[in-house]
């Protein structure tokens, strides 16, 4: 079991934790709940149809640590107080990444930027994610600190996603 498998499966546990001592057995419905079930079902379909089944074992963990975490965040950021801390950890984390990206290639290291990452490549898809919503909390706040912050760091991010020169990530 790898650490995000333990983290995600902790995760579970808190939130079950969480829903029984609050007495709610609530469970947000989404148009994405179908489609995902039926996923699922077709990947349990195809393990058991796999002539190596051993291989498909990992992929389908990895599809139901993706239900879980989905299924986390569709439950847990229920109101817009926490779906704006989850946007400000992603753009803050996009933001220090760049800071740290660009600490490295001002210290000599030069080639694609890629800050924490081992693939530039996965920088600048992260990036991408990360971008449009500091654009969206720029949009949102009507604070002049909070506005100059998120000016600058969108546009830092965006200069960090162009040292990338990844083609995927644009």
């Amino acid at each position: 079991m790898s650490l995000v498998h333990f983290l995600t499966l902790v995760a579970l546990c808190a939130w079950l934790a969480r829903m029984n001592a609050e007495g709610s057995r609530r469970w947000a419905r989404t148009p994405l709940d179908l489609p995902g079930l039926a996923l699922c079902l077709w990947a349990l379909v195809a393990l058991a149809a796999s002539p190596s089944p051993s291989q498909g074992v990992p992929q389908l963990w990895r599809l139901a640590n993706y239900g879980v975490i989905y299924a986390l965040v569709v439950n847990g950021f229920d109101t817009r107080k926490r779906l704006g801390w989850l946007c400000g950890v992603v753009v803050g984390m996009g933001i220090l990444l760049s800071l740290i990206g660009f600490a490295q290639y001002s210290g000599g290291i030069y080639g694609p930027l890629s800050a924490t990452y081992a693939n530039a490549n996965h920088f600048a898809l992260y990036l991408e994610m990360a971008i449009p919503l500091g654009l969206g909390l720029l949009l949102a706040t009507w604070e002049r600190s909070q506005r100059v912050i998120l000016g600058y760091g969108v546009a830092g991010m965006l200069v960090a996603a162009a040292l990338t020169f990844s083609r995927g990530g644009w």
